[in-house]
């Protein structure tokens, strides 16, 4: 009997124990977060506290739990203006193809003009970011560069290898590139465009093979003919179809590790082509900005901190409950296209998502690398808790979305929105 009641006393401090600690760490974080007031430029009184944080920063990773929230967009979407405008950012890049977004940016410098809605669609962005909220910036970006000489314009692009055949229509049309090449070299990359003439294809180790050794014959190519600064370019180019061909026909994680790998490289060359004062901001998931381990590989946030130690800053966005623009791949009716889902509430005491939202503010930025953070999150942020990651992809369960992340070695800072909805498509 006495054995119980000790045990059962033992539980009821325990319990006390953790409540205590709890509530301590919410006395921290509604100290030291910083509200967020408003999505819109009208109210930007915090604005001024993050511009002094991100100031000597060169690329900032600018993260998301989902690939469709509205708040993530329109939130990142007002700090990429007030960085421009005040913090001299000179390129955003997004996750999506590099290869094919000439068309957008040529818009966003006033080279091109035409209907915005059209001209996305027509570019090579990943529909993900087909919205309003993207959209709105890029009009927001075009309408800021109107009359600007042209080392002051803010310039626009993409970070990853995906999809062979945009990086190949790419090489043939760039007319300084296409004609350095022989008439066999075109063909071959002809032959291999027409592979992804219905869907990407699956290259066998014979075939990745012969087309890696076209990419050498073409990189030595360039360097015979030294043509000044646009081999720097030309090199890219070429360096994107070795990528996409190596990245081609890989199991998920060996596949995911390796394109994080790509698009860190893919950033780190962009981010040499601007000035050392410039600012670079990187609009990507949450999975790819982190500068830790994500799902036991480096994701390229890790790449990218090696790169540049304490001039990286990755800026993770969470969300507490509500919605997101979706897509359901695996319905047997294969519902491709984007709408409202509601994402799994979290119900896990362990999942950071479940703290956050007991906070005070509905909506806030919280710096974990400020040396003035105090005990109780340097202890919670310490140890690892579950995250929900979602994509672009309909999700039915918490268990589907949560990953367990240690939060510090992930994210320099977080912003949190207790409640959101879905972004809105064009």
């Amino acid at each position: 009997m006495r054995n119980y009641v000790f045990l059962i006393l033992f539980l009821l401090n325990t319990k006390i124990s953790f409540g205590q600690s709890g509530s301590q760490l919410l006395t921290s974080i509604n100290k030291q977060a910083l509200e967020i007031p408003s999505f819109t430029d009208d109210d930007s009184s915090e604005l001024a506290i993050l511009g002094d944080i991100l100031k000597d920063k060169k690329v900032i990773g600018l993260g998301e739990a989902t690939h469709g929230t509205k708040e993530f967009f329109a939130y990142k979407a007002k700090l990429i203006r007030y960085l421009i405008k005040n913090h001299n950012l000179k390129l955003v890049l997004f996750e999506s193809n590099m290869s094919g977004l000439d068309g957008l940016n040529n818009y966003i410098q006033n080279k091109t003009s035409g209907d915005l809605n059209t001209v996305i669609k027509q570019s090579w962005l990943f529909s993900i970011y087909r919205t309003q909220e993207v959209a709105d910036l890029i009009e927001w970006m075009r309408i800021y560069n109107q009359n600007k000489p042209q080392h002051e314009k803010v310039r626009f692009g993409g970070i990853d290898m995906h999809y062979t055949h945009h990086i190949i229509n790419d090489i043939l049309k760039k007319t300084g590139l296409s004609k350095l090449l022989t008439q066999q070299q075109k063909d071959a990359l002809i032959n291999l465009n027409k592979l992804w003439q219905k869907e990407e294809p699956r290259l066998n180790s014979k075939q990745k093979s012969n087309y890696l050794a076209l990419t050498r014959e073409l990189y030595k190519l360039i360097k015979k003919e030294n043509t000044g600064d646009s081999s720097s370019i030309y090199r890219q180019d070429i360096r994107l179809l070795e990528q996409s061909i190596m990245f081609n026909n890989r199991p998920d994680i060996p596949a995911n590790k390796i394109r994080d790998k790509f698009m860190a490289e893919n950033i780190i060359w962009a981010a040499s082509r601007t000035a050392s004062n410039e600012k670079v901001a990187v609009w990507a998931h949450n999975g790819h900005i982190s500068h830790g381990l994500y799902r036991d590989y480096k994701a390229m946030g890790m790449h990218l901190k090696e790169k540049y130690k304490t001039k990286y800053y990755a800026l993770g966005l969470i969300l507490g409950e509500g919605y997101a623009r979706l897509w359901n791949s695996r319905s047997p009716t294969k519902d491709y296209q984007f709408h409202k889902s509601p994402l799994p509430n979290i119900k896990n005491t362990d999942a950071i998502e479940y703290t956050l939202k007991q906070a005070k503010y509905a909506n806030f930025f919280l710096d974990l690398s400020s040396p003035a953070l105090e005990e109780p999150i340097k202890d919670f942020i310490r140890e690892p808790h579950m995250v929900r990651v979602v994509g672009a992809q309909v999700v039915s369960s918490e268990q589907d979305v949560n990953l367990k992340i240690n939060i510090q070695k992930s994210f320099d800072g977080i912003f949190f929105f207790r409640n959101t909805t879905e972004a809105i498509g064009i």
